[in-house]
C-alpha cells in the first residue's frame, strides 16, 4: 500500500530532524548489506542498490482475506531480490527484520550510503476482490505549481541552485522512467491472462526525496483470494524476485555512471 505526497512545512521540519540525526544512523543496524554493513565497503566500483520492503513491525499494510500482511511477503521478496542481484553489485536492504523504519529516513539513508538505485517494494490494497495487476511507479511532480525551470519533459533541471528535498527526483527522472519500463518487460510475462503490468508516474510519499533512480513496484491487490494466494507461493515470489533482478541488472548495464549522475 502506498502514500501519496506533498511537501509541508511538517515534511520540512521533518528532513531537519533526519539530517541532525544522520551520524546516529550510521549505528543503526537497519541499513545493512546483505552481510555487511556500514558506508566503507561502498567505496569501490560496486553500484550499491537499495531494495527498500515496504510497512513492518506495526505498520502491516495490506491485509488479504486470509490473513495476509503486507510487510511480511515484501521483506521475503526484498531478501530474494538481493540474493538473485550478480555478486559485483551490493544489495542493500532498509529494514531486514520485522520493523518499521520512518519514510524519510528510509530516503536519508539511501542518500547517506550514495546509492545506485533505488527500489521499493508494496503490494496492493484494494478493496475489489477482481484486482489483479502490478503497477510500476516513478517519482512524479506534487500538484501545486513549480518552478518554470523544471523541464519535465526532458528530465533536465536547469542550474538553479540546490534543489528542494521534494524536487531532487527530477535529476534522476528519465533514469527512473526507464528503470520502470524495465521492470515492465521483466514482470510483464508473470502477470496472466487476465493481469495487468503498468507503468505510472506519480508524487509518492515512498520515492520523495532519493537523490538516484527510484521506483515502487506494487504487487497485485490482496482483496484478490487468488492473489493472496499467489503472493504466499514462494515460487511465483521467486519468479518475481528474478524479474526485478534481471531489470535491474539490464538497467546498470546500460546506464552509464556519468548519466546516472548529472
Amino acid at each position: 500500500m502506498i502514500v501519496t505526497s506533498g511537501f509541508s512545512p511538517r515534511t520540512f521540519f521533518k528532513l531537519l530532524s533526519v539530517t541532525a540525526c544522520v551520524f546516529a544512523l550510521a549505528a543503526l543496524p537497519c541499513f545493512v548489506k546483505v552481510g555487511m554493513a556500514g558506508r566503507e565497503h561502498y567505496k569501490d566500483n560496486n553500484r550499491t542498490v537499495i531494495i527498500d520492503p515496504g510497512h513492518g513491525g506495526r505498520e502491516i499494510g495490506a491485509k488479504g482475506p486470509g490473513g495476509f500482511a503486507e510487510k511480511d511477503v515484501t521483506l521475503a521478496l526484498a531478501r530474494m531480490v538481493a540474493s538473485s542481484l550478480p555478486p559485483r553489485y551490493h544489495a542493500v536492504l532498509t529494514r531486514t527484520g520485522d520493523y518499521n523504519i520512518d519514510i524519510a529516513d528510509r530516503a536519508a539513508m539511501a542518500n547517506r550510503v550514495g546509492a545506485t538505485l533505488y527500489i521499493s517494494i508494496h503490494a496492493g490494497g484494494g478493496f475489489s476482490p477482481a484486482a489483479n495487476g502490478v503497477i510500476i511507479f516513478y517519482p512524479g511532480p506534487a500538484t501545486r505549481p513549480r518552478s518554470a525551470s523544471a523541464s519535465f519533459s526532458t528530465g533536465n533541471i536547469a542550474d538553479t541552485g540546490p534543489l528542494t528535498w521534494d524536487r531532487v527526483y527530477e535529476r534522476h527522472l528519465r533514469q527512473s522512467r526507464y528503470m520502470a519500463t524495465l521492470a515492465k518487460k521483466a514482470l510483464e510475462p508473470l502477470a496472466g491472462a487476465d493481469g495487468f503490468t503498468v507503468v505510472k508516474q506519480a508524487c509518492l510519499a515512498q520515492l520523495e526525496g532519493m537523490d538516484m533512480p527510484a521506483i515502487l513496484v506494487e504487487l497485485d491487490s490482496v482483496a484478490n483470494p487468488a492473489v493472496e494466494a499467489r503472493l504466499e507461493d514462494p515460487g511465483y515470489l521467486s519468479a518475481v524476485a528474478t524479474a526485478i533482478s534481471s531489470a535491474i541488472n539490464h538497467f546498470l548495464q546500460q546506464i552509464t555512471e556519468p548519466e546516472l549522475r548529472y
